[in-house]
């Protein structure tokens, strides 16, 4: 099974490292290449225990990072773990769920 997640965030690098554990192939997007660039070098960009030594084994195997959605094209699942901030009002912001819904 190939999954996508969208956000490598807190909740996408955890989600997509995890699954690469269980050894599905994991494609990690996000629009900030400079922590992808990080990511395909295998170094994590939020301290989580055993999160990096779990990301090295893993990382351009069967677990890759991109800033390019079209390798999100022959995925079976893709979870969106992008940001909802609130707005000034209270309610989630949520424009980024939309952008990575579009891409």
């Amino acid at each position: 099974m190939k999954i996508g997640v969208i956000g490598t965030g807190y909740v996408g690098l955890i989600q997509a490292v995890g699954l690469a554990s269980f050894n599905y192939e994991v494609v990690g997007i996000d629009i900030d290449s400079s922590k992808i660039e990080k990511l395909k070098k295998g170094i994590s960009p939020l301290y989580e225990e055993s999160l990096e030594d779990i990301l090295k084994k893993h990382v351009n195997k069967n677990l890759i990072f991109s800033t390019d959605y079209n390798l999100l094209k022959d995925i079976d699942i893709i979870f969106l773990c992008v940001g909802t901030p609130q707005d000034k009002s209270g309610k989630a912001n949520l424009s980024f769920l939309f952008s990575a819904v579009e891409n």
